[in-house]
């Protein structure tokens, strides 16, 4: 049985392995493999999750995907926009699903639990970005989410295209059976 939840200081490790094995499997084609290799060591990635689980306000923008037999197989992280630009009040920062665990409606959960939690803040709106030459973009399509922006960003020593998808009500996102 799957089941969302807020994060614990202990699931820093678990947070750390699933980042990286879907960076590895989503950016072998975008990113420079030593990219991929060097910058994403478990021990560095795990010590950096443990100091963001010790804030406790963080951990109201972050929300954990459980499995009873696997454990940890997924996680997003939200909150206010960082892009003053952008007119909308919420952002997802990032959303990763063990790859064994993708296409089943796990991110669609997790997404669907950021929104709850933002509109919970008061954000009647969200955006997400992410690099165009991801595959994982229609998702968000697949979600209802339009883009509402292009930009090009600085990202792991290269300038790459990136698409900001936007919601105007993230109420379509949220529930009354919508965990988290």
């Amino acid at each position: 049985m799957i089941s969302i939840r807020k994060p614990r200081e202990n699931d820093a490790y678990g947070i750390a392995r699933v980042e990286i094995e879907v960076w590895r499997d989503t950016y072998p084609t975008l990113l420079p493999a030593e990219y991929l290799v060097d910058r994403l060591d478990i021990a560095r990635v795990a010590a950096l999750w443990a100091r963001r689980l010790q804030d406790a306000s963080f951990k109201h923008y972050c929300r954990v995907a459980m499995d009873d037999r696997d454990g940890l197989i997924g996680f997003i992280t939200f909150g206010t926009p960082r892009d003053p630009d952008i007119s909308y009040d919420g952002e997802i920062y990032e959303v990763y699903v063990q790859s064994d665990f993708q296409n089943q409606g796990l991110g669609k959960l997790l997404c669907c639990a950021a929104a709850r939690g933002l509109r919970q803040k008061g954000a009647q709106s969200l955006t997400v970005e992410v690099l165009e030459g991801n595959p994982s973009r229609f998702f968000y399509e697949a979600l209802g989410g339009k883009v509402a922006r292009r930009k090009n960003r600085p990202f792991a020593g290269l300038r790459l295209p990136s698409l900001i998808y936007g919601w105007d009500n993230l109420g379509v996102l949220v529930t009354e059976d919508t965990p988290g």
